[in-house]
This record gives C-alpha cells, sequence and structure tokens, in this order.
C-alpha cells in the first residue's frame, strides 16, 4: 500500500535567488549577501545536495517568522507576569 505524502508535491526547493524572490517583494528584499550569512549562521532550514544549498520556501519563511517577529510591549509584559508570578 502507498502512503500520500504530507508534504505537496508541487512544492520545489529552490536556491537562493528564487528564495528572496518567493519571499520579499522587490523594494524590501535583502541581498544574497544576507541570505548567505543566514545560511551560514543556521538561522534557516536548507538542504545541502552536493554542492548546491536549496531552500523550501514555506520552511524558511516559517523560521523567519518564529525568529524575527517581534512581539509588543505590552504582550512582552504579560507573558513575563505570567512567567514570574507565583501560586
Amino acid at each position: 500500500m502507498i502512503t500520500e505524502n504530507p508534504v505537496s508535491s508541487d512544492r520545489k526547493l529552490v536556491a537562493a535567488p528564487g528564495l528572496l524572490v518567493a519571499l520579499f517583494a522587490e523594494d524590501a528584499r535583502p541581498s544574497l549577501r544576507w541570505l548567505r550569512a543566514q545560511t551560514a549562521a543556521r538561522a534557516i532550514p536548507y538542504i545541502k545536495i552536493g554542492g548546491k544549498v536549496l531552500f523550501d520556501v514555506d520552511e524558511v519563511r516559517a523560521a523567519l517568522r518564529r525568529e524575527n517577529t517581534v512581539r509588543p510591549a505590552a504582550e512582552d509584559l504579560t507573558i513575563r507576569a505570567k512567567s514570574t508570578s507565583r501560586p
């Protein structure tokens, strides 16, 4: 019996320039150097096949959102208050 792969078959891996085009508007696009630095720091997920470094756009988008989203100060204070309060 063949089980269906949970990853959609239309999700393709892209090289660095294609990732920047897929993720960012032209006027907000960071440099290729920035992307290479993020890759070297392992701040974003990538797949290495031979000498090629490839990216899954959805996984990188999720990692950027998770690691770089700045929360409002009020929300941050609420979280801190809950974690430091004692029963």
